[in-house]
């Protein structure tokens, strides 16, 4: 079998093996988390193995044996999106968010992360905006003021890309000179180039990140928009929220459950503030208490474990459940009971025989 990158066997074993997230997912936190070994590794092993292992069916180990053969398709796109500067972040690359890793369930975490720009804005400081409210001209200076404060207090906005002051305010901040942004979106980032080829400019590169957690050549979907903004919600350090109406009220909500700081602006004709304050929302007075949340957030990051420890520990403490398998607690089997089990269709396999202790 022809040697790839580690990657490639990544792309193809989620893409070709036939197999559900929901089993792949714990396959893979098995083998290259909790046993810390290469996913190449895995390409090797025999249907026997695949079933003894991980419990596939028949029809599914076989499927999966045959996965070699679909390596290099899948080298030859990886090459395709390294050479228009998209690289992917598998969850175990150092450089992956450790927000995500935190704060995500496996079962809502991406296995990779599909990335274009500065990379290094995944683990720094920032703040989100949620508005569906378009830009008025009472809010131009608060916009520069804004942008003014992330500039001197090196915090980026992570954003949607998607519509009122929150677009926006990415698109301002661009034509700064300071000022970092990272933009999550619901397509693939070769896909989203097709469409707005804008954001594709050197210049750019240092302080912007394009981030995607779906395969580079995905088009534009509306379902796609919710795992997009799961991600937003859970990467930044503190939230602001304009004008919040009923279809961000469960977002905000969500961000305070999880004990983000969520600050409320322009409330006036937002019908849902009232229950949105009630639930342990902040009114915004000064954008030194927005600074002040932020600051707090790195410091309660900092005094966790030191990397890469911290992001080795994080990703180990998984439970089978948190992927929606089911699992049901059982007595361990009687080393007679194996035997009989393991024979019942056939012949013990010699390996499996020798670790039992028979002859």
């Amino acid at each position: 079998m022809s040697t790839y990158h580690e990657i490639v066997y990544w792309l193809t074993f989620i893409h070709e093996s036939g197999l559900k997230l929901n089993v792949i997912k714990p396959i893979i936190q098995r083998w290259c988390v909790q046993e810390e070994r290469p996913l190449t590794e895995l390409f090797t092993l025999s249907p026997l193995e695949w079933a003894t292992t991980f419990g596939l069916t028949e029809v599914e180990s076989e499927q999966v044996q045959r996965l070699p053969d679909k390596l290099a398709p899948q080298a030859t796109r990886l090459a395709t999106w390294q050479t228009q500067g998209i690289e992917p972040l598998i969850f175990t690359d150092p450089r992956y968010p450790q927000r995500l890793l935190e704060q995500l369930a496996p079962a809502n975490r991406p296995l990779m992360l599909w990335v274009q720009g500065a990379i290094p804005l995944l683990n720094e400081a920032n703040i989100s905006i949620l508005s569906n409210t378009s830009l008025n001209e009472a809010w131009r200076p608060f916009r520069q003021e804004l942008a003014e404060v992330m500039v001197t207090e090196q915090i980026s906005l992570v954003s949607g890309y998607g519509r009122g002051f929150e677009r926006e305010l990415f698109d301002f901040m661009l034509t700064q000179a300071e000022n970092q942004v990272m933009a999550i979106l619901p397509m693939g980032l070769s896909a989203f180039h097709q469409t707005t080829p804008k954001l594709v400019q050197p210049q750019n590169a240092h302080r912007m990140l394009l981030i995607s957690p779906f395969t580079p050549d995905t088009p534009y979907q509306e379902k796609l928009a919710a795992a997009r903004n799961l991600l937003i919600d859970h990467l930044a350090f503190a939230t602001l929220a304009l004008q919040p109406d009923a279809e961000l009220q469960s977002r905000v909500q969500a961000a305070i459950g999880r004990g983000c700081s969520v600050f409320l602006r322009d409330i006036e004709e937002s019908q849902a503030a009232p229950a949105l304050f009630e639930a342990g929302a902040l009114p915004l007075t000064d954008l030194a208490e927005l600074v002040e949340m932020v600051q707090q957030g790195i410091i309660d990051a900092a005094m966790m474990a030191p990397e890469p420890e911290r992001k080795l520990a994080t990703i180990k403490e998984n439970k089978s459940e948190d992927y929606s398998l089911p699992s049901e607690a059982l007595e361990p089997l009687e080393q007679e009971e194996t035997l009989r089990l393991l024979s019942t269709n056939g012949q013990l396999p010699p390996i499996l025989r020798q670790r039992l202790g028979q002859p």
